[in-house]
């Protein structure tokens, strides 16, 4: 397989990787700052109540589905051409 060097990255794919990457990290932080307590998590079901905990933790996953979803696709897409790149230098110079 075909090595990927610094020279193959585009000259937006930084920014597009941290692009796409900020909504994941934006949902985090919003997480975070909302059922956090300090180090600990702080859930808002009852304790006790398995059920609303669960459902608390689906909906946590839930909201960092989509831009887990986005941002991989994104960088699957940027390393594809990174690849492309890379194949078309490696033949270039054989």
């Amino acid at each position: 397989m075909t090595e990927i060097i610094r020279a193959d990255w585009g000259e937006w794919d930084w920014e597009t990787i941290t692009e796409s990457f900020y909504p994941v990290m934006a949902e985090i932080q919003d997480i975070h700052h909302h059922r956090m307590a300090g180090t600990e998590w702080t859930p808002w079901a009852e304790r006790g109540d398995v059920t609303a905990l669960i459902d608390e933790c689906r909906g946590i996953l839930e909201k960092l589905e989509k831009p887990i979803k986005e941002a991989r696709a994104a960088i699957a897409n940027i390393e594809r051409t990174a690849r492309l790149r890379a194949i078309r230098r490696e033949r270039a110079g054989a």
